[in-house]
């Protein structure tokens, strides 16, 4: 559905796959969060939707986080020049043809900059930053994953059903998959989470209650 597509195109897991994971038919990965962005913009072009909800979700909750969290822990300070107040607003205010058409996207911000940047750099296909997460799941991080995600008695399995945990891992090592390393590497950051806080927290909890 429409006001489904952009959280699809963030999520790691489907809504079947969360339901599954979690092992309970509740609100899968924010879902009702999504909608509730963008209830008030019904009849608003679809990109220039999704952008807003973009902007109040992934920009702020996902992307400004990491950044403000690994230049802060090598003591830097970051800018994010793109976002000053007045040029939001200029670009918010754009029609969607200028933002995205058949001829690519940042339509305008390749045109600004033509001429003062080589045109190799403009007229280059996008290029994200990955980092090789499925190599490092595949290679020195595969004992971590055996002992935190695979291990009959992991802790984790409390709050995430091990089947599906499993049914993950064997796809990965069949198909070195990225978007199933990712699943795993997301899986990998909960489990190493719950074993340094909330298990320990959880343990504590349990001990002071039978005491």
């Amino acid at each position: 559905p429409p006001l489904d597509r952009p959280r699809g195109l963030l999520s790691l897991f489907t809504d079947g796959e969360v339901r599954r994971l979690l092992g309970n038919g509740g609100d899968a990965y924010g879902a009702a969060a999504f909608r509730a962005a963008q209830a008030s913009l019904n009849g608003i072009d679809p990109t220039a939707r999704s952008l807003w909800v973009d902007a109040k979700t992934q920009l702020a909750e996902q992307l400004l986080m990491k950044v403000d969290k690994a230049t802060m822990a090598a003591s830097l300070e970051a800018r994010c020049p793109f976002l000053d107040q007045r040029l939001v607003e200029y670009v918010a205010a754009l029609p969607t043809a200028l933002k995205l058409s058949p001829q690519g996207g940042k339509l305008v911000l390749r045109q600004a900059l033509r001429g003062l940047v080589p045109d190799a750099l403009l007229d280059r296909p996008k290029h994200g930053f990955e980092v090789p997460i499925r190599d490092w799941l595949l290679g020195e991080l595969r004992p971590l994953v055996g002992d935190l995600l695979l291990a009959g008695g992991a802790r984790v399995h409390a709050y995430l059903d091990a089947r599906f945990v499993r049914q993950r891992w064997q796809r990965l090592v069949a198909r070195r998959d990225q978007q199933l390393a990712k699943q795993v590497w997301a899986l990998l950051g909960f489990a190493l989470w719950y074993e340094r806080r909330g298990g320990a927290a959880r343990e504590a909890h349990v001990g002071a209650a039978s005491a």
